[in-house]
């Protein structure tokens, strides 16, 4: 019987240098960062109008 050799996986924060991993983790960040400021803004225009 001929053992397998287990496939390594990255650990910790070595999984994220994979640029696909970077793509994705831009995107997120990009994608959430303008509701973060609408969100924000609101809230200030709406505490100042009381």
């Amino acid at each position: 019987m001929d053992k397998a050799t287990p496939i390594e996986t990255p650990k910790g924060w070595r999984i994220y240098a994979n640029p696909k991993a970077l793509i994705m983790l831009a995107l997120g960040f990009s994608s959430g960062l303008p509701i973060l400021l609408v969100f924000g803004t609101l809230s200030f225009w709406l505490r100042e109008a009381t």
